[in-house]
């Protein structure tokens, strides 16, 4: 594992670097794609703005909330504590990020561009939404398996690590790769998507089905979430009572996918 790296002096977290790495192809990639519809770069550029920044709230909001414990232990601090001890339980309460809280906070960041500008047609975003979303992933996965998050459960053919400041749950523990394989499974998805943006926008007779991409990876991607939960080791995610935190979100992303998913495909039937 390499959690860190050093550069000029300055200790940088490899998960930001790969996270930044994923921003950079994702944005070109979505900007290639994004020109055969005649989407300008500088709109592509805007939203992916609007969408990091929902990215980031909604992925610090949502461990947040798992981190319910903290957060009202630190608020009891608050008027008999120094101001430094209640800081610190703030940044322990908000300082992780969850995947799926940065999901959709990038979709509400999105659809408030999209309301912002409302020349721009809804539809082709969200199909670069749902494009754009996977490929970032698997770079960030990548990320997760060099810093040390996210980690598998013990497993006799894992990776085995000596140390790690971040994760110190990894010293000495052999564990599956569940970042790795989340990330294999995130690029696949991206080009199992991507055929299917393909195959809708050249066929004339399917074309109405626009906008259809990130409901198809809603019903996706909670599906091998949800398995890849269980082999999951690390306790922080939160558990609510059978299931982890991502598993209940990945069921309602799931709901919320088939609907989106038998709604566009009735109205275009329609016409």
């Amino acid at each position: 594992m390499f959690p860190a790296i050093i550069v000029f002096g300055r200790t940088i977290g490899t998960y930001g670097i790969c996270s930044a790495i994923g921003l950079l192809v994702a944005g070109f990639v979505l900007s290639l794609i994004g020109k055969k519809k005649k989407i300008s770069w500088m709109d592509i550029v805007l939203a992916m703005l609007a969408v990091g920044i929902g990215l980031l709230v909604g992925g610090h909001l949502l461990y947040g909330i798992t981190q319910y414990r903290v957060f009202l232990y630190t608020m009891k601090l608050i008027g008999s504590a120094p101001f430094k001890s209640v800081a610190a339980g703030l940044i322990l309460t908000f300082g992780g990020s969850v995947f799926y809280g940065g999901f959709l906070g990038g979709m509400a960041g999105l659809a408030v561009f999209l309301r912002i500008e409302k020349d721009l047609n809804k539809r082709d975003f969200f199909d670069l939404y749902g494009l754009g979303i996977p490929l970032f992933h698997f770079f960030g996965r990548i990320g997760c398996f060099l810093g040390g998050c996210c980690y598998g459960a013990e497993c006799e053919f894992g990776f085995l690590v000596e140390h790690n400041d971040f994760s110190p749950g990894l010293a000495g523990v052999r564990r599956f790769p569940i970042q790795l394989l989340e990330a294999v499974l995130n690029l696949a998805l991206f080009f199992v998507l991507y055929v299917i943006y393909r195959h809708i926008q050249k066929n004339a007779e399917t074309r109405d089905r626009s906008g259809m991409i990130i409901f198809l990876y809603m019903l996706i991607y909670p599906v091998y979430r949800f398995i890849l939960e269980f082999f999951r080791g690390d306790e922080i995610r939160g558990l609510w009572g059978p299931f982890s935190t991502s598993q209940w979100i990945s069921i309602a992303v799931f709901i919320a996918g088939l609907i989106g998913t038998i709604v566009t495909l009735r109205k275009s039937s329609y016409k």
